[in-house]
C-alpha cells in the first residue's frame, strides 16, 4: 500500500529513488522505484539518529532468512 501511495503522493521522489534516466518512461521509473523500495528497503539519512533508526528498513531482503527457515521446516516435516 505504501508503494501505491508514494506513486500518487510523491512520484518525483520515487523516480529519484529508482535512479531512472531521462529516456526511461515515467510509468516504468515509478514501477522500478516502488519495486526497489519493497525489495531492498530504504536507508534514511535525516541527520537525527533516532528517526533514522525508526524509518530505515530492509525490505523483503531482510526477511529472507525467516522465509528460508519456514520453507526448510515445511520441507523437513513433509
Amino acid at each position: 500500500m505504501g508503494g501505491v501511495l508514494a506513486v500518487f503522493v510523491a512520484p518525483e521522489r520515487v523516480i529519484v529513488f529508482a535512479g531512472a534516466s531521462d529516456d526511461t518512461p515515467t510509468w516504468l521509473a515509478l514501477l522500478k522505484g516502488s519495486w526497489l523500495a519493497l525489495a531492498s528497503g530504504d536507508v534514511s539519512k535525516t541527520g537525527y539518529p533516532a528517526i533514522d533508526v525508526l524509518v530505515t528498513c530492509g525490505g523483503m531482503d531482510s526477511m529472507l532468512n525467516t522465509i528460508w527457515l519456514v520453507i526448510a521446516a515445511l520441507a523437513w516435516t513433509g
